[in-house]
């Protein structure tokens, strides 16, 4: 019995302790979507019948998905 009583007041106190835990928002930006802004280009979405793409308009009229561009220009990161 003593040993049932000591674990729920374990627990309800590890919860109450949790319940004061303060929550860090980390503020991160899309790094694809800054590498586009980074080197002049503008964002554009494409809705496909599957699946949504971002399309970096790059000043030179180019045009590619965020994330391709991203991997290819290392410099711009």
């Amino acid at each position: 019995m003593n040993k049932a009583l000591g674990a729920a007041g374990a627990v309800i106190a590890a919860l109450t302790l949790n319940s004061c835990a303060q929550t860090v928002s980390i503020s991160m930006g899309n790094p694809s979507a800054s590498n586009c802004s980074k080197q002049g280009g503008k964002l554009r979405t494409v809705t496909g019948p599957d699946l949504d793409r971002s399309i970096c308009e790059l000043p030179d009229g180019s045009a590619i998905e965020e994330w391709v561009q991203h991997r290819k220009d290392p410099a711009a990161k």
